[in-house]
């Protein structure tokens, strides 16, 4: 199953086995397990306490989200976003570190169900395959 597409040369697949039919169990236990009252008081004390993985809720779905980027040279306006990544599906979103909240140490070993791919020999139009550098 297709995840999500970036491009031909980016997008994320689901391999159908016990991992993908797990991800709505998955979803209820991390609900079960987090406080929803996990507020942030600044982007300092969510990155010292959360780390690089944590879950959040989006349209009463829990996730597990990878912090890819703090955007710690963000202006005022966007001083609050955060670049996170949903590690089971590929999604990539701007959204606020206050409504991370932390992943329990159980949910850090299941892999990853979302698999990077690409598409190989597959340019874009107008190139030329031989203008491609090759470093062997």
């Amino acid at each position: 199953m297709i995840g999500c597409v970036e491009s031909p040369s980016c997008f994320y697949i689901q391999i159908a086995d016990e991992n993908i039919a797990a991800l709505d169990i998955l979803s209820m236990q991390i609900e079960s397990v987090t406080s929803t009252k996990c507020k942030f008081t600044s982007k300092d004390q969510a990155m010292a306490e959360l780390g690089k993985y944590c879950s959040l809720k989006i349209d009463n779905h829990w996730y597990r989200v990878e912090v890819l980027n703090w955007l710690l040279d963000q202006s005022e306006v966007t001083y609050d976003k955060v670049l996170i990544q949903l590690i089971d599906y590929g999604n990539k979103y701007n959204h606020t570190y206050k409504d991370l909240c932390p992943l329990l140490t159980e949910f850090y070993h299941i892999p990853k169900i979302a698999q990077l791919c690409h598409l190989d020999g597959l340019y874009p139009p107008g190139s030329k395959k031989n203008a491609i550098v090759v470093l062997t």
